[in-house]
């Protein structure tokens, strides 16, 4: 495998590489150090490095200048001198491929179609054959690139008459027209061509969430969601406990805190039990079971480690800054300018010493954790997430900022009612305006055509017929799995 160092072009051939070793014939990823470590740290859903049968070549990245980008273009073209430089592992991948070669019965190179050059001694190389890989749909708009990339396409082509044919990540379903087009002689000549995309998996995601709380939480949870009904979720199981008897105070009001409920965060240490015996239940059926957890609810799952294919992560409902200032109101040591401190709102005041003494008495119990996830965005609290990740309650854990959570309402527009051309899908697509501003009041407008119109519902459908259609080429006996089918035992003949 050659793939073009950009993340699309690494990704699509690293995930090929493990659908051809699912057949149990041995892969050997060829890139540079720096984006093959790229490609297996920005993999969704299984290691790489874990497969047995995927070998990764790893070469240094030749020298080259690096431009700014280009605000003008949308095209990232500070990245041509790179896929230029790149050309000269023409003489490393060469090697490689000759020492294959001796100890293969048959050497299949699947090079990115952009990086024929680098591939070009596969002729001269004994029992090897090569096969292009068409990154891009069957139907390419090219003048989303820049000339200066057009260019270079053309300079790639002059090295591609040597393949013995073209593999497309697409699928039938949905352009099959244009790939007949491109099987036409006159612009395929004879060679083999095979569409047995898409390489990311398609399938449904069929992990199954389970919602543990007491009985009136749970409800009250259902009740006040907007947006959608928790109940009409196949996959989301709720599980309502009798909530624990306690003693409930009247709200001081001379707090701003709600300090009344403190008793009952305590009296819910009291669900230990019952949540532990549910995910013995769970580990026993499942393959793994992983359990998120309040922050201030880490005493109900202290038996994850002695629970077998389980593990747990803190989730944090508050922002980074206010976790930060939480932090150094523990106690902990937390690189905050005091200039941002002496601005801040007095933690203090805000929460009570009941409500920290209870804090403490959770922190206890996240040793065990796995990472932490936060209900807050990188673009707003980026330097405080990043304070959180150097401060020792986080170790060497992992964390994750993955909010918000709730929906995102669109700011409306109210200087701008005028309908433009650009409501990409919804519309016609007019490429001349693709490079305007797209206002919140024409993303409003589209939304609402798709989600609340005749015609919205027509398009949904055919979504809907299409996902479905893609998804059953990839099963035994689908299309694109036949494809795949006859790829491999053109190769393995």
């Amino acid at each position: 495998m050659v793939p073009l160092p950009a993340q699309g072009h690494l990704n699509q051939l690293l995930r090929l590489s493990r659908l051809i070793s699912s057949y149990g014939i041995p892969v050997h990823y060829v890139g540079t150090t720096s984006h093959s470590r790229q490609a297996n740290l920005r993999i969704h859903g299984w290691d790489p490095l874990a497969a047995t049968n995927i070998h990764f070549h790893e070469f240094p990245t030749p020298s080259f200048l690096s431009p700014p980008p280009n605000p003008n273009v949308s095209f990232p073209s500070h990245i041509m001198p790179l896929f230029y430089a790149l050309l000269r592992l023409r003489e490393p991948v060469g090697a490689l491929l000759r020492s294959l070669s001796t100890a293969s019965k048959r050497v299949l190179v699947i090079h990115d179609s952009l990086m024929a050059s680098v591939v070009q001694d596969v002729p001269s190389t004994p029992n090897a054959e090569s096969y292009s890989s068409e990154s891009v749909s069957a139907f390419f708009i090219s003048f989303c690139v820049t000339s200066e990339f057009m260019e270079f396409i053309q300079t790639q082509q002059q090295h591609g008459s040597f393949n013995s044919g073209s593999l497309y990540n697409t699928c039938k379903s949905i352009e099959d027209p244009y790939l007949d087009m491109l099987a036409e002689d006159q612009i395929n000549g004879t060679k083999k061509q095979w569409t047995i995309g898409p390489f990311h998996p398609v399938e449904i995601s069929k992990d199954e969430v389970h919602y543990v709380g007491t009985t009136t939480h749970t409800r009250q949870a259902k009740l006040r969601v907007h947006g959608w009904d928790p109940l009409s979720v196949n996959n989301i199981h709720f599980h309502e406990l009798p909530s624990p008897s306690f003693l409930s105070p009247p709200q001081d009001p001379n707090v701003s805190f709600p300090s009344h409920i403190v008793p009952l965060l305590y009296a819910s240490s009291k669900l230990r039990d019952p949540v532990a015996t549910l995910l013995q239940a769970l580990s026993t059926t499942t393959k793994r079971v992983v359990v998120i957890h309040d922050s201030l609810m880490a005493s109900l799952v202290q038996d994850i480690p002695s629970i077998s294919n389980t593990e747990s992560y803190s989730f944090h409902s508050v922002s980074a800054f206010s976790s930060c200032l939480f932090l150094s109101v523990l106690g902990r040591p937390v690189s905050i300018g005091q200039d941002i401190l002496k601005e801040a709102p007095s933690m203090e005041s805000c929460v009570t010493s009941q409500l920290i003494e209870f804090s403490q008495t959770q922190q206890e119990h996240k040793n065990f954790n796995s990472g932490t996830l936060y209900n807050t965005c990188k673009v707003i609290e980026d330097p405080y997430l990043d304070i959180l990740a150097e401060n020792q309650t986080a170790g060497t854990k992992k964390q994750w900022a993955i909010g918000p959570f709730n929906p995102v309402e669109i700011w409306k527009n109210t200087n701008s009612s005028t309908r433009h051309p650009c409501l990409e899908w919804l519309d016609k697509q007019d490429w001349a305006c693709r490079h305007e501003i797209v206002t919140s009041l024409l993303v409003e407008n589209a939304v609402k055509k798709l989600m609340a119109s005749t015609e919205g519902d027509e398009i949904r459908k055919r979504a809907a017929d299409l996902g479905g259609s893609i998804r059953q080429s990839a099963e035994d006996g689908g299309v694109t799995r036949m494809e795949l089918d006859s790829f491999i035992s053109h190769i393995a003949r």
